[in-house]
């Protein structure tokens, strides 16, 4: 979902209306900034020499501790066992005449003070340890600090250096039956952060996006559709409203006709039907179908199909293919549905403005009898629909101005909106099972 006052919204369908929101930036991640900031703040902590916790050293046996690359096992824990592991690299110096050091952690991040025995020489001075995050179901980590000590029976000699965790606890969850109790992110105030391994994938070396063609206009455009092909091997087509309500339609690197079809001051919400071939605009007020063949034969004076006056203004459409094709147009103060003919199927009547309405499909109820939709009013309601028939609704605390449902393997119907502040909210599952939304 995409909010006027600026939140990225990431929920699944079935949660409770008591939602939580967890701040994660006032700003969009740019994977790209985020890497060069990595790389220029390594190398001033390199260039001062600091590039880990301060460290304290007894006789002739010194430590310094820095965070490790992050892989992942950091951002992605085992649900097992709900901790996220955080590399830590030991650096000693000193180590003439110690062949074998135990090395302590003590930390309020992990559950247990854990004792471990290394081989070292002069030769092999670098150790690396996994840190846990413990977020189990008792008392959550109250602090990301971790103590760490290395001590020789033979020399007597100890080491001992403190540093903290680029990890810390986002929320608590209220209910117990959860997956996780505790919500865990990266910690970005901590000073000493090494580049991400999440992050190489955006590195042009890996992928790249190449422009394949570009096209110019002279008004600015106001929204687009695509007009997918015939057949499936054919490339799609893109048309193009500008804000003057002029049709362009690009093959490629072809402008095959730029015209003025609609009688219309205002543009609208657009959108093509590939089963009847029929191009939908919704302008001034009014709902119009066009047939796709008459625009592409360049014509001056079009011939509606069938058109409707909506009373309202059209704020979105979609279109379902299929035997029975719809067109539903959501206004500021109802939602309709059109069927071929341009006959009203059904219609909704909404208590608030509607800002944003999005048509999804169940992968639990395999049933292509009626069409799932879910709006977002200006109240801060979002409205799931079975058709015309109101299956839930939740307080979503924020007004969406853009809704996007996607669906995984493991994890269906998971719905997102954005905003402006950037921050991600999420809504997480409760006892209502994702199966009972349709």
């Amino acid at each position: 979902m995409l909010s006027w006052d600026g939140k990225i919204v990431v929920g699944y369908l079935g949660t409770e209306p008591s939602l939580y929101k967890v701040p994660v930036d006032k700003f969009i991640v740019n994977y790209a900034d985020r890497i060069e900031d990595f790389k220029k703040m390594e190398q001033k902590i390199r260039e001062q020499e600091a590039t880990g916790a301060t460290s304290q050293k007894a006789g002739g046996l010194q430590m310094r501790l820095s965070i490790g690359e992050f892989g992942k096992r950091t951002i992605e824990p085992n649900a097992a066992n709900n901790a996220p592991y955080c590399m830590v690299n030991v650096e000693l110096s000193g180590l003439q005449n110690i062949t074998k050091l135990h090395l302590n952690i003590a930390s309020e991040c992990a559950s247990p003070t854990k004792q471990m025995v290394f081989n070292v020489s002069p030769s092999k001075s670098t150790l690396s340890t996994e840190i846990p995050f413990y977020v189990g179901s008792k008392t959550p980590p109250t602090s990301n600090k971790v103590t760490i000590a290395v001590h020789d029976y033979f020399t007597h000699l100890t080491a001992i250096s403190t540093i903290e965790l680029p990890l810390k606890v986002l929320f608590e969850e209220s209910q117990v039956d959860r997956n996780a109790k505790y919500k865990v992110t990266i910690d970005t105030s901590v000073g000493v952060l090494a580049l991400n391994k999440l992050f190489e994938a955006s590195d042009e070396t890996h992928a790249s996006i190449d422009e394949i063609f570009t096209h110019s206009f002279q008004t600015s455009a106001w929204n687009m559709c695509v007009i997918p092909g015939k057949d499936e091997e054919l490339p799609s087509s893109i048309l193009v409203q500008s804000i003057d309500c002029k049709l362009s339609l690009y093959d490629g690197e072809q402008c095959t006709f730029a015209l003025f079809p609609l009688r219309a001051l205002h543009p609208g919400p657009i959108g093509y039907c590939l089963t009847t071939q029929i191009l939908f605009a919704a302008n001034n007020g009014f709902l119009a179908a066009i047939k796709f063949s008459l625009l592409s034969q360049g014509q001056k004076k079009m011939n509606y199909d069938w058109s409707f006056n909506l009373g309202d203004t059209a704020m979105q459409m979609e279109i379902t293919e299929g035997s029975k094709p719809t067109t539903i147009v959501l206004c500021r103060r109802h939602v309709s549905a059109f069927n071929a003919s341009g006959t009203v199927v059904w219609q909704i009547r909404l208590e608030a403005v509607g800002m944003s309405m999005c048509l999804y499909r169940s992968l639990l109820i395999n049933n292509t009898q009626f069409n799932r939709l879910i709006i977002a009013t200006a109240d801060d309601t979002l409205l799931i629909f079975q058709d015309n028939k109101l299956v839930w609704n939740c307080n979503s605390q924020m007004s969406p101005v853009a809704l996007l449902v996607c669906s995984y393997n493991s994890i269906p119907s998971q719905f997102y909106s954005v905003a402006v502040l950037f921050r991600a909210v999420l809504f997480r599952s409760s006892s209502i099972p994702c199966s009972s939304i349709p």
